[in-house]
């Protein structure tokens, strides 16, 4: 999957590293050498000229300079110093979050605060990216109209079906679409012009559902995505987005990061919602 049309523009607050593992997998093959080897040597790249990165992971060193600048940044030496402060960032944040007791004593672990931890740093990201304007347009653009079609499969079920409760409430006509496959998204044919398709993007969707959101985008359906911070085939389609983060590699507490931050989301869409209503009696 080509990245397309992302924009780091507001996001110089996110970790570089978070963005090289948010965005691992729409990066090419020399890309993904590129950023595994940054990531694994994070703390000795203040050492590493472009050259000497290159040589090691044997690319171009022009292909150091096209990566450092997909990143955001307007070369290699600003990539090497944004690395060195996310390695800062991260070694304040675990001594931190380790107290005396376990410094001591290396085997004692406390799960407990290793998920707090977790979705503190997660929660941290969520809150930078999405800026309280875009969740502002979200909840605008649901009060504007009377049909509202949910796409969420997973994860995303469960929180949306607060939402939902909400919009119904307030009178509108929704329906959740649950998967992708052709007998539920022939329900999306539905919508027209002006109605909202709120879309929460939990794995890579069919190029089926793809093709639906484009075919409705063209015809002025007003699309909106939540998706995990990085690239998305649906981000060209839509009008705007509110992302989840996962920073952690282990595969549970990275789900928990991304339902953690998912409810937020919803619940800040929720109580925005709300406001607005209030504002407008």
């Amino acid at each position: 999957m080509k990245l397309k049309n992302f924009d780091f523009k507001g996001l110089d607050i996110v970790s570089c590293l978070l963005k090289m593992r948010a965005l691992r997998d729409s990066f090419s093959a020399n890309e993904r050498r590129i950023a595994d080897f940054v990531i694994e040597n994070s703390q000795f790249m203040r050492d590493y000229s472009s050259q000497q990165l290159a040589t090691a992971i044997n690319v171009s060193q022009s292909s150091i300079v096209k990566f450092s600048q997909k990143l955001g940044y307007k070369g290699y030496p600003d990539l090497k110093m944004a690395i060195n402060e996310s390695v800062v960032k991260e070694q304040a944040g675990n001594m931190s979050a380790t107290s005396p007791q376990l410094a001591n004593d290396a085997l004692s672990v406390c799960h407990l605060s290793t998920i707090r931890n977790a979705i503190n740093e997660s929660l941290t990201h969520c809150e930078s990216i999405n800026e309280q304007g875009v969740i502002t347009d979200f909840a605008q653009a649901l009060l504007k109209v009377n049909k509202v079609f949910i796409v969420a499969t997973s994860f995303g079920i469960g929180p949306i079906e607060g939402l939902m409760e909400q919009l119904l409430d307030l009178g509108k006509y929704c329906r959740i679409i649950r998967s992708d496959m052709p007998h539920e998204l022939s329900k999306l044919q539905q919508l027209t012009s002006g109605d909202v398709l709120l879309i929460v993007e939990d794995d890579e969707f069919s190029n089926s559902l793809v093709s639906m959101v484009n075919t409705l985008w063209r015809q002025g359906v007003y699309n909106l995505l939540l998706n995990r911070f990085g690239d998305s085939q649906l981000y060209a389609v839509t009008h705007h987005q509110l992302q989840w983060v996962v920073t952690d590699n282990d595969s549970k507490l990275g789900k928990l990061q991304a339902e953690t931050c998912l409810i937020n989301l919803i619940y800040a869409l929720e109580l925005e919602i709300t406001a607005l209503v209030h504002k407008s009696d």
